[in-house]
C-alpha cells in the first residue's frame, strides 16, 4: 500500500512537470518580443481587448506581448517637412521641424494615427499661414506662425519646433 501511494505521487509529479513544461512552451511560442530603440516609443494594440492601449507608452527596451497583439512604434526624433502655398499670385514655401510628444504617442495614435503630418500638421500650417498673411507683414509671419501654432499642435500631441518661410520668386 505504501509503494502504491508513492508511485501515484511520482506519477502526479511527472504529470505536473510535463504539464508545466507544455504550458511554458505554449506561452513562449505565443509571444512576440520587440526591442524599442532609444529614439522610439511604442504603443500596444490589443486586438481582442479594446484596440489601442492609451494607458501606457512603452519606453526603450525589450517588451513582450501575445501573437494577436502588436506594437506600433513611433520615431520621436525631430523631422523636417515643407508645405508649398500660393497666395495672391505669390508662391511660398514653409519649412518646419517637428516631432511627436514622446509621452503622448499613445494618444496621438488613438486620436489621429501615424499620418499625423499629412492630416493635422500640414493643414494647420496652411490654414494659419493663409489667415495670418491677410493680417500681418511677411517679415513678422514666421514668429507669429510658430507662436500661434505651437499651442494648437501641442493639444494634438505634436511639438512644432521651428518654422521657416521662404518666398519663391519667379
Amino acid at each position: 500500500m505504501f509503494l502504491a501511494k508513492k508511485e501515484r505521487k511520482s506519477k502526479h509529479r511527472k504529470t505536473n512537470r510535463i504539464l508545466f513544461h507544455f504550458i511554458t512552451l505554449l506561452l513562449l511560442i505565443s509571444c512576440n518580443t520587440i526591442k524599442i530603440k532609444e529614439n522610439e516609443r511604442g504603443v500596444l494594440f490589443k486586438r481582442f481587448d479594446g484596440g489601442i492601449d492609451t494607458s501606457k507608452v512603452y519606453l526603450p527596451g525589450k517588451h513582450s506581448t501575445t501573437k494577436w497583439n502588436y506594437f506600433k512604434i513611433y520615431n520621436i526624433s525631430s523631422k523636417s517637412g515643407s508645405v508649398d502655398l500660393v497666395e495672391n499670385e505669390q508662391k511660398f514655401k514653409i519649412e518646419y521641424t517637428y516631432k511627436p510628444i514622446p509621452e503622448k504617442v499613445n494618444l496621438l495614435e488613438y486620436y489621429i494615427g501615424a499620418d499625423y503630418q499629412k492630416y493635422v500638421l500640414e493643414p494647420e500650417i496652411k490654414n494659419m499661414f493663409l489667415e495670418l498673411i491677410k493680417k500681418i507683414s511677411i517679415n513678422e509671419i514666421e514668429v507669429v506662425l510658430l507662436q500661434n501654432l505651437k499651442p494648437i499642435l501641442n493639444k494634438k500631441y505634436i511639438d512644432l519646433q521651428s518654422v521657416n518661410l521662404l518666398e519663391i520668386k519667379e
